[in-house]
């Protein structure tokens, strides 16, 4: 019996199937690598604005609650009636703040979305903003509105809200403010 020559042996290299499956299963690799990389960044971009909208409203809190909290017992703290301001007058002046009466309100019109402070007539001072511009990322809007709280005479309920530009809510923080000395609240007209 006479042999045939292996004319098909192959001694090296692929089959064009074997390479189009090797390409396809990297494709599909390719492709959810990509698609938990593009997760895991846009989760991280979502932890990070939630966080420096926190990190926002607890500075623009922790500012407010040091001016209220130098108000001394015989102080007047003056909650205005719709509840977007409010008046602090401090008798006592310290390493921050000189004596004199003081207004947080939220900005509105050039600058609005922000909390300002104003020392009530002193023009050289003049309003400013209760935090740092640099704190504001994210074209982030933070207001602020006081309450007496219901049932007593030396508590402020104080709501936190920031929110973007398009006006979703990222924080909306109650706190309860009560002043150290124990100062006067008041609601205003």
């Amino acid at each position: 019996m006479m042999r045939l020559p292996n004319i098909v042996k192959r001694e090296e290299g692929f089959t064009l199937v074997e390479l189009v499956v090797t390409m396809a299963i990297l494709a599909i690799l390719v492709t959810v690598a990509i698609g938990v990389i593009s997760f895991g960044t846009r989760m991280m971009a979502q932890q990070r604005t939630q966080s420096n909208a926190d990190m926002l409203a607890d500075t623009v809190r922790t500012n407010v609650i040091d001016v209220i909290d130098q108000a001394s017992a015989s102080d007047k703290i003056t909650i205005a009636a719709d509840g977007a301001s409010i008046t602090v007058y401090v008798s006592n002046t310290s390493a921050y703040r000189a004596s004199g009466t003081y207004r947080i309100y939220n900005k509105t019109g050039d600058g609005a979305g922000q909390v300002w402070i104003e020392r009530v007539g002193d023009a050289s001072q003049g309003p400013y903003d209760i935090v740092p511009d640099s704190t504001y990322i994210d074209d982030f809007n933070v207001t602020c509105s006081f309450a007496q709280k219901e049932g007593s005479d030396h508590i402020i309920e104080m709501t936190t809200t920031v929110t973007d530009a398009n006006g979703n809510e990222y924080t909306h923080v109650v706190t309860d403010v009560n002043p150290v000395n124990k100062p006067t609240i008041e609601i205003g007209s």
